[in-house]
This record gives C-alpha cells, sequence and structure tokens, in this order.
C-alpha cells in the first residue's frame, strides 16, 4: 500500500548519479555543478510551490542554456562559462528583486512567542495557550 519511499529514493539517486557523472564527462565541472545549483536557487528564490519551483528551474536551465550559447558566439568565449555566467545573472536578477520585495526568509518566524527550533524536525510552531 502507498508509494514504496525507498524504492524512488534509491532509483531517483541513481539516476542523478548517472547524469552528474555524464555531465562531468560532457560539458566539464564548471557547468555541471552550475547547471544542478543555480536553477534550483533561482526557483527557491521566487516561490515555495514545488510543482511552481519545478517549472521555473526547467525554464531557468533553458533560458540559460539557450542565452548562454548565444552571448557564447557574440563574445567568442567558453560556452560553459558563458552558461554559469547567465545563470548567475538571472539568479542574481531574482534575488535582488525578492529581496526588495519582502524580508529575508531565514528567521522568518523565529520570535519568542511563535516557533521553536527542533534539530530533527526543524522549525515547530509553539502552541499558545488561548
Amino acid at each position: 500500500m502507498g508509494i514504496k519511499i525507498g524504492f524512488w529514493h534509491y532509483a531517483l539517486m541513481a539516476a542523478l548519479s548517472i547524469v552528474v557523472v555524464s555531465s562531468f564527462e560532457a560539458v566539464g565541472a564548471i557547468l555541471a555543478v552550475a547547471m544542478l545549483i543555480v536553477p534550483a536557487m533561482f526557483a527557491a528564490q521566487l516561490t515555495f510551490h514545488l510543482p511552481t519551483r519545478f517549472l521555473l528551474t526547467a525554464l531557468h536551465a533553458a533560458i540559460s542554456s539557450l542565452l548562454g550559447f548565444h552571448a557564447a558566439i557574440w563574445l567568442g568565449c567558453s560556452t560553459a562559462a558563458a552558461m554559469v555566467v547567465v545563470g548567475a545573472v538571472l539568479f542574481l536578477l531574482a534575488w535582488a528583486l525578492t529581496s526588495i520585495k519582502r524580508k529575508p526568509r531565514l528567521f522568518e518566524g523565529l520570535d519568542q512567542n511563535s516557533s521553536a527550533f527542533d534539530p530533527v524536525q526543524g522549525l515547530v510552531p509553539k502552541s499558545h495557550p488561548e
């Protein structure tokens, strides 16, 4: 009954391992690491909703790949480096726009009355007797 969490965990880890190893061989370390981390950070800046994060991650990767490829041709530089720079510029733009719009999320909800930090569960709301 239900979803076999263990199976899917190891299946996705195996798929990720294959993708990472093959991308290191195909495009190099800088582009492989940047294309794993930067699109996810970009999406995390813009939304908390998981399906929207997946969509934004894919869009960021596609846009930074296309714009980086064209920038590399136009500037006559390394394609991988141009893709990383374009991805980083898109992330910095999203970061700047969201930091203007809202407070940082790092310590959100950590005032004395609202929640407590548990090392296992993370932020846990305190019960308020009313």
